[in-house]
């Protein structure tokens, strides 16, 4: 050790620094039997993440195109029910006071599409008081409408709003059904996808991040509304 010249030394610990860095970076076991530790490993880290990270681009592009979807499906409901509301009225002569009010109950809904969060609204304990809400709406803007249709000269008399509040009622529990059926799907979705996806994360924190609560969350909406969790 003593013949070791001053460049000698340097060049050692150039060397055991170069040592250090590639096994941090490739990473190694310590130990004996079951018992070891792993030491560095930075490669494989920064792989697992990059990894992580794609799926979870993957998973919020999907979840992505399931939201977009529902919104479809939402605005289809609405767009179902034109019959169910000329029923109010099918003796109407004058086809501008027919269409009249089907648009001022399908622009409620709709309406109710872009303002309001479905998911809570329609949950099992806010349902019923928003199914009224919607109501106490319609009512303002049908008895507005039916005393207007007077004045036209078609000679369309609308009934007044005792007369058709049950058909209304009717109409909009069932508008309010078909959207909770649509959530659930959707819900359900995103579940049995969420589930799939565990496996391909490498990190249990991503995993839990991107699959487990996403999981639990919306299992907690298809709780809320009311609906069978058949995903487990």
């Amino acid at each position: 050790m003593q013949n070791i010249s001053d460049i000698g030394w340097i060049v050692l610990g150039i060397l055991g620094f170069l040592v250090f860095v590639v096994l941090m970076l490739r990473g190694v076991k310590l130990g004996i039997g079951d018992k070891t530790v792993s030491v560095g490993s930075v490669d494989r880290r920064f792989t697992e993440l990059k990894a992580d990270d794609e799926e979870r681009k993957k998973l919020f592009k999907f979840a992505s195109h399931v939201d977009d979807s529902l919104k479809g499906d939402l605005r289809r409901i609405v767009r179902s029910i034109d019959e169910a509301i000329s029923n109010i009225n099918p003796n109407a002569l004058c086809e501008f006071t027919s269409v009249r009010i089907v648009d001022i109950i399908k622009g409620e809904l709709f309406q109710r599409l872009d303002d309001n969060n479905l998911k809570e609204c329609l949950s099992v304990t806010m349902r019923e008081g928003y199914f009224q809400d919607i109501e106490r709406r319609v009512r303002e803007r049908y008895n507005f409408f039916q005393n207007k249709t007077s004045a036209t000269k078609c000679g369309d008399v609308y009934p007044e709003w005792e007369q058709v509040e049950p058909a209304i009622y009717v109409l909009i529990r069932t508008w309010g059904d078909e959207s909770i059926k649509a959530l659930a799907s959707r819900m359900r979705e995103k579940i049995e996808r969420y589930i799939e996806a565990r496996s391909l994360f490498r990190s249990p924190s991503a995993r839990k991040e991107n699959c487990d609560d996403c999981i639990t969350r919306n299992r907690g909406y298809l709780k809320n509304l009311g609906v069978e969790n058949d995903t487990d």
